[in-house]
């Protein structure tokens, strides 16, 4: 079991500054979504329905469960990113585990614009296992640098989400293909795995 090691300094990030970034980044990544939609000229359909028009796996989270997981995610990560924020500088791991972080949240501004701005499975399978991979990345810095229990299971259900995520982006890009791209499916998927 990982013990709390970490020496928070004098808080100089406080929960306000998370709930900006928050706002900061939700803004952004609303306000590259619609840029993409326009000049792509699909704004009518929204991501709900995209989502639901594919063929999905029988393992898909119905679309309303996207808003409330993503929320619950975001603020656990925030929470996380605030304290290694004010943890020391000379702290080891501590700007790992800050730029791990800032590429996450740049994928996270990015996704919606590519994936569903852009109509595109393929772009959606790559941004979400890259996800995968910055996440899983920013647990080894918490555990084996920060040695911070609290800001590796500030990364728990993100961890479970993308676990379930990044199978099924593949999925839907394979049996689907990808409109942007002008891709066919490159699998059919067997009958008994599809969602009804």
């Amino acid at each position: 079991m990982i013990k709390n090691k970490a020496n928070i300094e004098q808080r100089k990030w406080r929960w306000y500054h998370g709930v900006l970034i928050y706002a900061g980044m939700q803004a952004a990544t609303f306000g590259l979504e619609a840029i993409v939609r326009r000049i792509n000229n699909n704004g009518q359909e929204d991501t709900e329905k995209f989502y639901n028009k594919q063929k999905l796996p029988v393992f898909a989270p119905p679309a309303w469960a996207f808003a409330p997981a993503w929320t619950i995610n975001n603020a656990l990560c925030l929470y996380g990113l605030m304290r290694v924020l004010n943890m020391p500088e000379d702290t080891l791991g501590r700007n790992d585990f800050i730029n791990l972080q800032v590429a996450s949240w740049t994928n996270f501004i990015l996704f919606s614009a590519a994936s569903f701005g852009l109509r595109s499975n393929y772009n959606s399978a790559v941004l979400t296992n890259l996800y995968l991979v910055f996440t899983l990345a920013s647990l080894y810095v918490a555990i084996e640098k920060l040695k911070d229990e609290k800001t590796a299971l500030s990364l728990s259900t993100l961890i479970i989400w993308l676990g379930i995520a990044s199978p099924l982006s593949l999925t839907i890009a394979a049996w689907n293909g990808d409109e942007f791209y002008g891709a066919a499916p490159v699998a059919k998927p067997p009958p008994d795995w599809v969602k009804e």
